[in-house]
């Protein structure tokens, strides 16, 4: 990978799977594991989850006053251990 490795000033390598699950994300960046060791996920590996559509997206965020993203494929910039995964779509 031609892009910087962000997480080798903390000290760990950055991911070599572009494709590695995002197990954490801090102000630091995305980290997931490889190898059972942990890795940075350099930024422009994009990252997508499944993201629910209208039909089933959870209460949990509708009641929060959010919908679901409609792109199956949008970015994940967030996550949460209640709510799951976040996305921005059209700016919201």
């Amino acid at each position: 990978n031609t892009q910087t490795c962000w997480s080798e000033i903390l000290g760990y390598p950055c991911c070599s799977n572009p494709n590695t699950e995002v197990v954490h994300i801090y102000e630091s960046g995305s980290w997931g594991l490889e190898n059972d060791d942990w890795r940075g996920i350099i930024e422009t590996q994009k990252i997508t989850g499944p993201i629910s559509s209208d039909d089933n997206c959870p209460s949990t965020i509708t009641n929060q006053g959010y919908p679901c993203c409609k792109d199956q494929n949008i970015q994940i910039v967030s996550t949460d251990e209640n709510d799951g995964l976040w996305g921005v779509e059209n700016g919201d």
